[in-house]
């Protein structure tokens, strides 16, 4: 994920390598699991799949030692190939004992596809699949942060709160003192009275059921989802520019973008996967990366332009950039003419946004954002991605309005 391994293709004898030769204690080795997935003859395994995949996962540690010593000593005379073919026929005999069911992790929105490998009632593995945003990248979230399914200290039964305490208690217990208290307030101060949310982790079919619950059963339209309000001001501003609830680019558009420019997101934490893209194109196809944030995170650090601005100041920085982008013909006007409806309305609500202003209200040189915009300008393709350090202000739809106007 971090382009850590690599393989010394000059040594007589090839190996994988960390950051060029480093320890893996000391390499940037984020424990992704993408060496697991990617590794051709088992030799990297996950501790869950020991004793339960495969037919040579479950040999004793002296059996294994002595088998790992032999494979040393005829790998230099026999090369890969039978060593590899080995591992095939393992991987072929493994499926009567797997199942592999395809889903897609809910941890971020960035949607990434794999396969759960389960034994009975226990997952085994998370296998990324070729999916349309990750290919076979995974985050360490998505590739390990499953074992709580089978956590033995994980809650079976329901709880009731008994004065501090609370004790286990039936199912047909619990559902019918939730029953009762529905019942209790909605007889006393109507069926308004009562509100219900659905966790953005749910199924959509989980979501359907529960508003169906509430206005079907109680009788509201008190119902919401927890994606919904907190990406509201996102949707907003999406709709009052591209005139769509969506995002107007893809993976593949920040992948082969020239400039990069993130506001509000602290991508290597929060979207891992999707950060890989960036690191990527930076290290491969020399993108230019500007970010703005309060704190100096990874990203920030591998920023080409790192913007600290006070908070909650964005909207100022990037309708001064905008206007100074507009009024110095660095805009693409073919573009606005062509697909951006009242520009000139528009252009009259940056008539306080000045560089100094904005240098000012938001403690940025006023160098720093010049040079912010002559790079937007000569960027032959940008993107501009952006997250909760922008939707979640008293701002959020607008300071993402400026983004869609003039960084076509």
């Amino acid at each position: 994920m971090d382009e850590t391994l690599s393989i010394n293709w000059e040594d007589p004898h090839p190996r994988v390598q960390w950051d060029g030769g480093s320890t893996i204690g000391e390499s940037s080795c984020v424990s992704c699991g993408q060496c697991i997935t990617v590794c051709p003859c088992n030799a990297l395994m996950e501790k869950s799949m020991l004793g339960h995949a495969g037919f040579l996962t479950g040999i004793s540690k002296q059996a294994l030692d002595s088998m790992i010593d032999v494979v040393k000593d005829v790998e230099p005379e026999t090369g890969y190939g039978p060593i590899v073919r080995i591992s095939e026929v393992e991987s072929a005999m493994r499926e009567s004992r797997i199942r592999r069911t395809k889903t897609v992790c809910t941890y971020c929105g960035v949607g990434c596809s794999f396969d759960v490998w389960t034994k009975d009632r226990h997952i085994l593995k998370v296998e990324p699949t070729e999916g349309p945003t990750n290919g076979i990248s995974t985050c360490v979230k998505e590739k390990f942060g499953w074992d709580y399914v089978n956590a033995p200290d994980r809650l079976t039964k329901p709880l009731i709160r008994e004065g501090e305490m609370f004790r286990e208690a039936s199912w047909d217990e619990t559902l019918g003192l939730v029953a009762r208290k529905f019942s209790a307030i909605e007889a006393q101060h109507g069926p308004d009275s009562l509100a219900f949310i659905s966790s953005s982790k749910c199924t959509n079919e989980e979501s359907y059921l529960m508003q169906k619950l509430a206005r079907a059963v109680v009788g509201t339209n008190n119902i919401d989802n927890c994606s919904r309000y907190c990406q509201a001001p996102a949707t907003m501003g999406l709709f009052r520019t591209v005139g769509y609830g969506g995002d107007s680019g893809s993976v593949h558009d920040i992948e082969n973008a020239s400039l990069v420019l993130i506001v509000g997101s602290n991508t290597a934490e929060c979207h891992p996967v999707l950060a890989t893209r960036v690191k990527r194109a930076r290290k491969l196809h020399g993108q230019k990366l500007i970010v703005a944030d309060l704190r100096e995170h990874e990203m920030a650090r591998r920023a080409d332009v790192l913007l600290l601005p006070k908070p909650g100041t964005d909207l100022v920085w990037l309708s001064a950039i905008t206007r100074y982008l507009l009024e110095n013909g660095l805009a693409r006007d073919d573009f606005l003419r062509r697909w951006v409806n009242g520009v000139d309305e528009y252009k009259k609500t940056l008539a306080p946004f000045t560089m100094e202003f904005a240098s000012q209200t938001c403690g940025l040189p006023v160098e720093t954002l010049e040079r912010v915009a002559h790079m937007i300008a000569e960027a032959h393709s940008m993107c501009v991605l952006w997250a909760m350090g922008v939707t979640q202000q008293s701002q959020g739809s607008d300071t993402r309005r400026p983004s869609q106007i003039s960084f076509p």
